[in-house]
């Protein structure tokens, strides 16, 4: 149910998503969708103490906010190496692609292992049958590796996103004008 409550808006939106930045711009949506996602981050926090259904509408939020995660950075890679070839005078558009899924790669790599640690630092009793019961300070790490953790990373991105200008779309989006025709 979780999955589906996550997933589903995401492939709704996507549409919707494609048309912000079309009026808005790519870094701005990506912005937005981050946002997005913090915010349905911490509206996870009290699943620890009032476990519930509820916690449907803010992982919703986060489906349509993952969408927008998944679809501006790979619009935004190109935007990166041809400013980075204006900048340099040399194409670099493997080796940045390259940076990119390396990058990508050990982040897909960084999130389990930070989240096993949270299990096993919380007292995370595994079992290969029968549900084992779990302490509190388990269930502690289960809910703050779904809700604090992400949105504390997801932030840093933020922090890192607004210094991020590369090309004339960003300049335009900082003045707050249409960029239609550059999306």
């Amino acid at each position: 149910m979780l999955f589906a409550a996550l997933i589903a808006p995401a492939l709704l939106v996507m549409p919707l998503w494609y048309r912000y930045a079309r009026r808005h711009g790519k870094r701005r949506g990506l912005y937005l969708a981050s946002t997005m996602f913090v915010v349905a981050c911490l509206a996870l926090v009290p699943v620890i103490w009032a476990p519930g259904s509820w916690v449907l509408a803010p992982v919703a939020l986060a489906g349509v906010a993952y969408a927008g995660m998944q679809a501006f950075p790979m619009a935004l890679l190109p935007d990166v190496i041809e400013a980075d070839a204006r900048a340099r005078g040399e194409e670099r558009g493997g080796t940045l692609s390259g940076v990119w899924t390396a990058l990508e790669t050990a982040g897909l790599a960084f999130g389990p292992a930070l989240f096993l640690a949270m299990l096993a630092l919380g007292g995370f009793v595994s079992s290969t049958g029968d549900a084992a019961p779990q302490p509190d300070s388990a269930i502690t790490a289960i809910a703050a590796g779904f809700s604090l953790v992400p949105a504390a990373l997801v932030a840093v991105s933020i922090v890192v996103l607004h210094r991020f200008r590369p090309t004339t779309e960003s300049a335009a989006e900082h003045r707050g004008t249409d960029t239609r025709e550059q999306a």
